[in-house]
Protein backbone atom coordinates (compact mmCIF):
# COMPACT_ATOMS: atom_id res chain seq x y z
CA UNK A 1 0.00 0.00 0.00
CA UNK A 2 3.07 2.75 0.76
CA UNK A 3 4.52 1.95 -2.47
CA UNK A 4 1.76 2.32 -4.52
CA UNK A 5 0.95 5.66 -2.51
CA UNK A 6 4.90 7.05 -2.98
CA UNK A 7 4.50 6.01 -6.70
CA UNK A 8 1.41 7.58 -7.34
CA UNK A 9 3.00 10.81 -5.62
CA UNK A 10 5.77 10.42 -7.58
CA UNK A 11 3.65 10.17 -10.68
CA UNK A 12 1.98 13.58 -9.57
CA UNK A 13 4.85 15.41 -9.21
CA UNK A 14 5.89 14.44 -12.55
CA UNK A 15 2.25 15.09 -13.81
CA UNK A 16 2.92 18.71 -12.54
CA UNK A 17 6.12 19.57 -13.38
CA UNK A 18 5.07 18.41 -17.19
CA UNK A 19 2.30 20.82 -17.12
CA UNK A 20 4.49 23.73 -15.52
CA UNK A 21 7.05 22.82 -18.32
CA UNK A 22 4.27 23.23 -20.86
CA UNK A 23 3.26 26.71 -19.40
CA UNK A 24 6.56 28.09 -19.73
CA UNK A 25 7.23 27.44 -23.41
CA UNK A 26 3.98 28.64 -24.61
CA UNK A 27 4.50 31.56 -22.70
CA UNK A 28 8.04 31.98 -23.94
CA UNK A 29 6.83 31.65 -27.22
CA UNK A 30 3.89 34.02 -26.91
CA UNK A 31 6.17 36.98 -25.59
CA UNK A 32 8.43 36.52 -28.38
CA UNK A 33 5.64 36.39 -30.66
CA UNK A 34 4.64 39.79 -29.51
CA UNK A 35 7.20 41.44 -30.91
CA UNK A 36 7.98 39.41 -33.77
CA UNK A 37 4.47 37.93 -34.84
CA UNK A 38 5.12 37.12 -38.59
CA UNK A 39 8.18 35.03 -37.75
CA UNK A 40 6.43 31.39 -37.20
CA UNK A 41 9.83 29.30 -37.71
CA UNK A 42 11.41 31.50 -34.68
CA UNK A 43 8.55 31.50 -32.13
CA UNK A 44 8.66 27.53 -33.00
CA UNK A 45 12.68 27.59 -32.26
CA UNK A 46 11.66 29.59 -28.82
CA UNK A 47 9.31 27.07 -27.55
CA UNK A 48 12.02 24.01 -28.63
CA UNK A 49 14.37 26.18 -26.45
CA UNK A 50 12.56 25.98 -23.33
CA UNK A 51 11.40 22.57 -23.54
CA UNK A 52 14.77 21.82 -24.07
CA UNK A 53 15.78 23.74 -21.06
CA UNK A 54 13.42 21.78 -18.53
CA UNK A 55 15.05 18.85 -19.76
CA UNK A 56 11.46 16.77 -19.04
CA UNK A 57 11.24 14.95 -22.38
CA UNK A 58 13.40 13.26 -24.59
CA UNK A 59 13.95 14.67 -28.58
CA UNK A 60 10.38 14.05 -30.51
CA UNK A 61 8.32 14.11 -27.09
CA UNK A 62 7.07 17.40 -27.45
CA UNK A 63 3.73 18.10 -30.05
CA UNK A 64 4.32 20.88 -32.34
CA UNK A 65 2.84 24.61 -30.70
CA UNK A 66 0.10 26.10 -32.56
CA UNK A 67 0.37 29.39 -33.16
CA UNK A 68 -3.16 31.69 -33.92
CA UNK A 69 -3.01 35.52 -34.79
CA UNK A 70 -5.79 37.39 -34.95
CA UNK A 71 -6.96 40.87 -35.75
CA UNK A 72 -8.67 43.47 -33.57
CA UNK A 73 -11.91 42.38 -34.48
CA UNK A 74 -11.26 38.40 -33.51
CA UNK A 75 -10.74 37.08 -37.00
CA UNK A 76 -8.24 34.79 -37.31
CA UNK A 77 -5.51 36.34 -39.60
CA UNK A 78 -2.33 34.56 -41.18
CA UNK A 79 0.45 35.32 -38.69
CA UNK A 80 2.35 36.46 -42.01
CA UNK A 81 -0.62 39.36 -42.24
CA UNK A 82 -0.18 40.44 -38.81
CA UNK A 83 1.87 43.20 -38.31
CA UNK A 84 5.21 42.95 -37.27
CA UNK A 85 5.15 44.21 -33.08
CA UNK A 86 3.34 47.41 -34.07
CA UNK A 87 -0.53 46.24 -34.63
CA UNK A 88 -2.68 47.75 -32.02
CA UNK A 89 -4.72 45.06 -31.19
CA UNK A 90 -3.13 41.92 -32.93
CA UNK A 91 -3.20 38.92 -30.79
CA UNK A 92 -1.28 36.15 -30.96
CA UNK A 93 -1.95 32.71 -28.92
CA UNK A 94 0.85 30.08 -28.52
CA UNK A 95 -0.76 26.48 -27.01
CA UNK A 96 1.02 23.38 -26.81
CA UNK A 97 -0.08 19.57 -25.69
CA UNK A 98 2.09 17.32 -24.71
CA UNK A 99 1.16 13.28 -23.88
CA UNK A 100 1.54 12.06 -20.27
CA UNK A 101 2.20 8.25 -19.05
CA UNK A 102 1.79 7.52 -15.73
CA UNK A 103 3.67 4.75 -13.98
CA UNK A 104 1.01 3.48 -12.10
Amino acid sequence: MFLLLLVAAIDLGRLFFSKIELDNAAREGAAYAASKPTDSAGILVVVAQETNSQAQTGPGAMAAPTVICKDPSGTTISCANASGGTGSGNAVTVSLSQPFTFFT
